[in-house]
């Protein structure tokens, strides 16, 4: 199995994030451009690209097996060689290896599920906004109809003396014609 770069470059991203948000990073949290916002030096930063995507990698790792999991973390937040994290992990070296290559192509699988979910989803609801703007264009000359009909001074007005009583009840009555009610 090759190795996905991409999903390498997001749990290596996801590391830095966790060391950074749990205060035992040794990874300056803002640029002293970032830092011009009057906020302080130690106020905490939002990098909303890094933060959103280094969440959703968190995700991705804790839906992953036990083993895997652990393999994971201690390989991309674990501090020292691949020897000292493989033995406080109890497994050899190559085995390490094993479950990240394995933890990395799942954290793929994850990513591409979650993302085919969200254009999925995107597509539903631009589906069903181009179906309301289709009923609202069918709908649009009978309401339109109503609004002459009761913008005209012989229209009788409903029991209250108004004409809007008059007016919904004509945007009903073309609603029901089209078929919308």
């Amino acid at each position: 199995m090759a190795r996905n770069e991409y999903a390498h470059l997001r749990l290596t991203l996801w590391a830095l994030w966790c060391a950074r948000n749990r205060g035992g990073g040794q990874f300056a949290s803002a640029s002293v451009a970032e830092r011009v916002d009057g906020a302080g030096w130690d106020a905490p930063t939002v990098i909303r690209n890094l933060d959103a995507e280094a969440d959703e990698t968190d995700k991705a790792v804790s839906a992953q097996a036990d083993e895997m999991r652990k393999a994971l973390t201690a390989f991309y937040q674990g501090g020292g060689t691949v020897e000292k994290k493989a033995a406080r992990l109890g497994v050899s070296p190559s085995t390490l290896y094993l479950r990240v290559e394995q933890g990395t192509h799942a954290v793929a699988r994850w990513l591409e599920d979650r993302q085919r979910a969200a254009e999925a989803e995107r597509e539903r609801v631009e589906a069903l906004q181009r179906q309301a703007v289709n009923k609202g264009a069918a709908l649009e000359p009978a309401v339109g109809a109503a609004r002459r009909q009761t913008a005209d001074p012989g229209v009788p007005a409903d029991r209250t003396g108004s004409t809007l009583g008059t007016h919904l009840a004509a945007i009903r009555a073309a609603r029901k014609a089209a078929g919308l009610t």
